[in-house]
């Protein structure tokens, strides 16, 4: 019966990538509800000089998970703007939490650009499932990721893009922050919070 439930899960798995033209670790994922304070339009932005600097065959996706929230008009309206960013991110809503799962297990790293927030909870989500976070330097974030996260300004694209760029192509760099996670990290206990 457990490999019955382990050959579902992988079909499960390899069918959510398929169906969405993911491959592992081809991939950033952006989890959180799709509004302004989010900061969708700094990630897109920082996206698009990406695509345009290396080409889309260097640059890994971005996959933004999420509902739709409020003064979210100027994010789609990039995003239907340009082609290139339509190409290459991808929006998806109402994932259940073994999908949520299976795109953090399978991403490259992920990103939180957030300028307000009141604890990051996608910050833990992402050290939890063992993924550098990528994360706006301001509010509760720096207390969800701790020394393991790593920051940069929500003031300055290109502070985001120079991050993004060791991230996506000093892979030795990221696997020592991984190995950092997986052997140090402990999330806090919710009584903690």
């Amino acid at each position: 019966a457990a490999r019955a439930a382990t050959v579902r899960d992988a079909a499960r798995e390899t069918e959510l990538l398929a169906r969405n033209h993911l491959r592992p670790g081809g991939y950033v994922l952006f989890v959180s509800t799709v509004e302004s304070r989010k900061n969708h339009l700094l990630a897109f932005a920082a996206w698009l000089r990406l695509l345009k600097t290396h080409g889309a065959g260097r640059v890994p996706k971005l996959v933004c998970v999420g509902n739709r929230g409020w003064l979210n008009d100027a994010i789609y309206a990039k995003l239907s703007a340009s082609t290139l960013l339509r190409d290459n991110v991808l929006m998806l809503t109402k994932i259940a939490d073994p999908d949520l799962d299976t795109l953090y297990r399978n991403c490259l790293f992920t990103l939180y650009p957030s300028s307000h927030e009141g604890w990051g909870l996608p910050v833990t989500e992402s050290l939890c499932m063992g993924k550098v976070p990528v994360v706006a330097n301001c509010s509760s974030l720096p207390e969800a990721g701790g020394e393991f996260a790593v920051y940069f300004d929500p003031g300055s694209e290109t502070e985001l893009i120079s991050v993004l760029e060791t991230m996506m192509f000093k892979s030795d760099l990221r696997l020592a922050c991984e190995t950092r996670i997986a052997a140090e990290f402990r999330p806090r206990s919710w009584r903690a919070l």
